[in-house]
């Protein structure tokens, strides 16, 4: 180990930070690391240093991953390449690993520890194959050496037998070295006659599929009637393109029946030595079960498709809130031009219901995103608990037993209602799949330690406290044809009308959010398990505060800058309204030069987050260098990248989050004006302000 702590890596990868952030780690590892921004200058660096490993990005400019792959292999197969790449695409990583790759690992790597093992991984075993190579070159060159002296002098004989019974004793003691190697590193080795399709297959190699030394016979056969069905004419079709040379090397992945009837995945890499006539004779090669780092990356396949379909569904919330924004203030307007008893009102009161149905769709949606703008604080889960199924009690038939087991105390960062969401969600889809013939619901709430071994199992999940949340029906179960798709938005197997396919998807943003995990366990007509996973935090629950909205007035001039002349109308009629005097502009720039030639006469700015040319965020940073105790006031329909430092940091008062209705607006503005003016008369009554 101390020999691979002192290899030299280089990483080639066009983004500074993760090659920066790749190369820091590995140094703190103890290796000696070289950096390449393209990978033209990677080959360079690679001819002239020659490193032990190199990690190469797959998605470069000018020269990309795979061509970088290929040169390297043509020139050096024996180095070790790991591909780390950002696309997710299972089609490339087939393709890298065809090509030579060693590994392939997925960015981010939200923990270094997974770059460190595979590094170590692929350095102990490239130093394993050329060691065996090593050993194997050596005999057959002491055996071809040792007969032709004996052909040449029978003097020597007797000198040559004692040599080669040396050579033997030394290779023997080697071999056992490789044995211990090999048991301890879970790599099988094999050794296979082309002439008389014999092969040895090492312990390791048949203990990786579930049997002892003795229960497999060594003949080829036996290891092509274990291949499975759907890979068994891809891999010999490349185990023949490689012996009819037309294929460079034999590097695949297959997957190999186990004893007890499951398949494990295998990686393979062979080679072919030919005979003094320069015929092929003989080819031998290593097995790597690698079916737990299958399962590790179909998880972050999974989770990179996840984190894709959140983005879209957080662009699409951005556009949609700014439309209802729309709907609501103007629905607002015509309300209050409306007598309480005409038709026109109860119909404005139907428009009014669907924005808020829109409203909380849209929600869901910035939930199950994970940029939900709700404020997350310590909490205790279990009255939450507790609360939705005494509500589910009362809602889902007797023929249904509800069995409760309450016992975690510990506090997380949680939103109360989220927590009631995703019980709800989850119960009432058990419900659902009992139905019909009655059953058991477990709700189980405990306190668990996650250990590193479990952890490093599920790609969300790190060793420590978490509070477990188990949801367990005896219903009909899932399909396995389809338990990959339950988290994905709007798939559902209910029939129209009975859901929106968004409840599953939502609690995986919420739990994504929370930074926890959700497995799931099912088997058809048996019934279901998901297991939810929030980690626990040492901070002290706080009291949920209760807050009332009411339309306050005001007579200060207001600054309002938005690209939409819709909200521009809405936020006039309003502000008037309520007796504040308003100045408007349609664009950033407008606002800017407005603002410079009459900036005494604002009393607050609001201003719309995205607009064309210029940012709110960077007009209020404009505004506040022309007057620094001028209050803005932010808003937006998609607040990711939003926090409290960075409005802290921009001088900003308050984000205000679209939809929202004009009673909120006012409550908003007169807040902040309230809080200013408070400042003022306190540093104007304060004798250490004045000469």
């Amino acid at each position: 180990m101390d020999d691979i702590k002192k290899a030299t890596i280089l990483s080639i990868d066009d983004e500074a930070s993760i090659r920066e952030s790749f190369a820091a780690h590995l140094e703190d590892e103890g290796y000696h690391t070289l950096m390449a921004e393209d990978g033209s200058i990677g080959l360079e660096i690679f001819r002239r240093e020659q490193p032990d490993l190199v990690l190469v990005d797959l998605r470069m400019k000018e020269v990309d991953g795979l061509e970088v792959l290929e040169q390297v292999v043509k020139e050096a197969p024996e180095t070790p390449i790991i591909v780390v790449s950002g696309t997710g695409d299972i089609h490339d990583a087939i393709y890298a690993l065809r090509l030579g790759a060693w590994n392939y690992l997925l960015k981010p790597i939200e923990d270094l520890s997974i770059l460190t093992h595979a590094v170590e991984r692929a350095l102990e075993r490239a130093r394993l194959l050329k060691e065996s190579l090593e050993h194997r070159q050596h005999l057959e060159r002491t055996v071809a050496e040792k007969t032709r002296e004996l052909r040449l002098s029978n003097e020597d004989l007797q000198r040559e037998i004692n040599e080669r019974m040396k050579a033997e004793e030394k290779l023997a003691e080697s071999n056992a070295r490789l044995k211990i190697s090999l048991k301890a590193s879970n790599i099988g080795l094999w050794d296979w006659n082309l002439i008389t399709n014999d092969v040895y297959f090492s312990p390791e190699w048949k203990k990786q599929i579930g049997y002892e030394n003795d229960e497999i016979n060594n003949r080829y056969e036996e290891w092509e009637k274990r291949l499975h069905s759907e890979d068994r004419d891809r891999v010999l079709s490349e185990l023949k393109g490689y012996m009819d040379g037309k294929n460079l090397q034999y590097a695949t992945e297959f997957r190999l029946r186990h004893k007890e009837g499951s398949y494990r995945w295998i990686f393979v890499r062979g080679e072919m030595l030919n005979d003094e006539a320069g015929n092929p004779s003989r080819m031998m090669g290593c097995h790597i079960d690698i079916t737990e780092r299958k399962k590790l990356q179909e998880q972050l396949i999974q989770a990179q498709k996840m984190e894709s379909i959140g983005t879209l569904a957080g662009g699409i919330a951005h556009d949609f809130n700014n439309i209802l924004s729309s709907i609501v203030g103007f629905t607002y307007l015509a309300k209050m031009q409306s007598s309480s008893d005409s038709e026109s009102t109860g119909y404005l009161d139907q428009v009014a219901e669907a924005a808020n149905r829109a409203t909380d769709l849209v929600k869901q949606i910035l939930t199950f995103s994970r940029i939900d703008s709700q404020e997350l604080q310590p909490i205790m889960v279990w009255p939450t608990v507790k609360e939705a199924l005494k509500l589910l009690r009362a809602s889902i038939p007797t023929t249904i037993e509800i069995r409760q087991n309450i016992s975690a105390i510990g506090n997380v960062m949680a939103d109360p209602t989220h927590i009631y969401q995703i019980v709800m969600n989850l119960c009432t889809n058990a419900y659902h799949s009992m139905q019909e013939t009655g059953g058991v619901l477990e709700v189980e709430l405990q306190d668990v330690n996650i250990d590193p071994d479990f952890a490093s199992m599920h790609v969300d999940l790190h060793s420590g406290p978490y509070v477990r949340l188990s949801i367990y029906d005896t219903g009909q179960g899932i399909d396995p044809s389809i338990i990959d798709r339950i988290f994905d938005p709007y798939f559902t197997t209910k029939e129209k009308g009975k859901g929106t396919g968004l409840g599953l998807s939502v609690v995986h943003g919420i739990i994504k959010q929370y930074g926890g995990a959700i497995t799931i366990a099912s088997e058809l007509s048996k019934g279901t398990r998901f297991m939810i996973y929030i980690p626990i935090v040492q901070e002290e629950a706080k009291p949920e505060a209760k807050t009332t909205e009411s339309l306050l007035i005001g007579t200060e001039t207001v600054l309002v800058v938005d690209d939409e002349e819709s909200m521009i109308i809405i936020y006039r009629e309003v502000l008037e309204r309520l007796g504040y005097k308003v100045v408007s502009c349609s664009n950033s720039k407008d606002a800017l030069e407005l603002f410079r030639g009459s900036s005494d006469e604002i009393d607050l700015v609001l201003t719309d987050m995205t607009m064309p040319g210029m940012t709110g965020l960077t007009l209020a940073g404009m505004l506040i260098n022309i007057r620094s105790d001028i209050p803005i006031i932010l808003a937006t329909g998609f607040s990711e990248g939003l926090n409290d430092q960075v409005i802290k940091k921009a001088g900003i008062m308050e984000l205000l989050m679209k939809p929202y209705t004009p009673d909120k607006l006012s409550k908003v503005i007169r807040t902040v004006l309230d809080t200013v003016h408070s400042k003022r008369n306190l540093n104007s009554s304060n004798p250490h302000n004045h000469v």
